[in-house]
């Protein structure tokens, strides 16, 4: 909006004035000096990025859990979400895997009390080796992706206090302790075959230690590296 038209909306615009007008006065950017009142970033890129796709894929940027979930067209998320302009399946099902579960807490950065991980796309996402896939394989981790969205989203509905961080929680004790009769032992079924699927077109076998899993992707990327 111009000026004038954001001053239309009073007790935003006031505050706006009174609180970062002054520190927006003494910034190095001339845009965001001049143009005070809007913000900083105005997410273009972005919007541009994702105007033809229906969904797109958002990652917490700091998170205990760091679990991809799918955006509706037309969001604009914040600084702490991270966006990938991605609107298929298997690229959303590699990144629901612990395959690069394992990359992301190798590349990434831990922080705060809880130590929570800091998921940073240029040390974590852009280095990480994709899966040159066939067909088939292509078609299993889609498969499996979505039916990893369909059971956490049926387990979201049946209880109006879970969260997704609850049932990653639980979801890790499982894998500790099994249990077939508490319901989340579904998710944890259906992350074991996206993982399958996904460390088949690898041309690996799952499970894999997290040392070896991680040693063969970083042989990965130093090879795919040294080819450009």
């Amino acid at each position: 909006m111009t000026e004038s038209q954001a001053a239309g909306y009073l007790a935003p615009f006031e505050y706006v004035r009174e609180k970062i007008k002054p520190e927006r006065d003494k910034n190095n950017d001339r845009r965001r000096r001049t143009y005070w009142w809007q913000l900083g970033r105005a997410g273009t890129e972005l919007k541009q990025a994702t105007s033809a796709l229906p969904r797109f894929i958002g990652i917490p940027r700091v998170a205990k859990h760091l679990l991809p979930v799918w955006l509706p067209a037309g969001t604009l998320p914040d600084s702490q979400v991270v966006s990938i302009a991605r609107d298929d399946d298997f690229t959303f099902g590699v990144l629901a895997s612990s395959i690069h579960r394992v990359w992301a807490r190798a590349q990434g950065t831990y922080m705060g009390v809880g130590n929570d991980l800091r998921y940073t796309p240029s040390t974590t996402f852009e280095t990480f080796p994709f899966p040159e896939t066939t067909a088939e394989q292509r078609s299993d981790i889609e498969k499996w992706a979505r039916y990893v969205v369909q059971v956490r989203g049926h387990l979201l509905t049946q209880d109006p206090k879970a969260t997704l961080t609850g049932l990653y929680n639980e979801v890790g004790h499982l894998q500790e302790t099994p249990d077939a009769a508490n319901p989340v032992a579904a998710l944890v079924t259906a992350h074991a075959r996206l993982d399958s699927a996904v460390t088949a077109a690898y041309g690996w076998e799952w499970p894999l230690a997290e040392d070896e899993l991680l040693a063969r992707l970083l042989a990965l990327n130093l090879e795919r590296a040294a080819s450009r």
